[in-house]
């Protein structure tokens, strides 16, 4: 039983309290897509669901902003989940000489709603972005595993997802 979810709902839908959140860099500086950042970024997405914040169900690193599609517990604000990931992921960015913009956005995704465009649109995502070739990892790729039992398969099985793809926390050749 998931400790922040205790109801639930079937893996390729949208549960309640789902919610889209976009994270950009100030000016839209780029640089996020490096080894240490993707790193770090994953690293933080497994505590936030540690720390009771967020259920991380896929997300995605790009050059200039992260996209996190997480099921926020009642009654958590959803804020509070993009302050703690920028937050932890902060001292990486000043690192690289960048900082976030001060606002990101979030919106919640309905109850019930089919998962999987969301998913393969943040999976294609580096793809489209040019930052990794059809068939390889991309390590600022997140798919949680539960979900990634039933997304990885029906991404293979497209012929337009040829991407590789790994559940926990990476995109690694399959």
């Amino acid at each position: 039983m998931d400790p922040l979810f205790p109801a639930f709902p079937p893996a390729r839908v949208f549960g309640p309290g789902c919610h889209y959140f976009t994270f950009r860099t100030r000016r839209g500086r780029p640089g996020l897509a490096v080894p240490p950042v993707c790193a770090e970024f994953q690293a933080a997405l497994h505590l936030l669901g540690l720390e009771g914040v967020a259920r991380v169900r896929t997300a995605v690193v790009l050059a200039a902003e992260l996209h996190v599609v997480a099921a926020v517990p009642d009654p958590c604000p959803a804020d509070r989940v993009g302050m703690v990931l920028q937050g932890k992921l902060a001292p990486s960015l000043a690192r690289l000489g960048l900082a976030w913009a001060p606002e990101f956005s979030h919106q919640p995704l309905p109850a019930g709603a089919d998962g999987y465009p969301t998913f393969r649109y943040l999976y294609r995502a580096p793809f489209r972005a040019g930052l990794a070739a059809e068939g390889e990892g991309w390590a600022g790729y997140h798919c949680a595993e539960r979900d990634w039992r039933w997304f990885g398969p029906l991404i293979r099985a497209h012929a337009e997802g040829a991407g590789t793809g790994k559940g926990e926390t990476t995109a690694a050749a399959a």
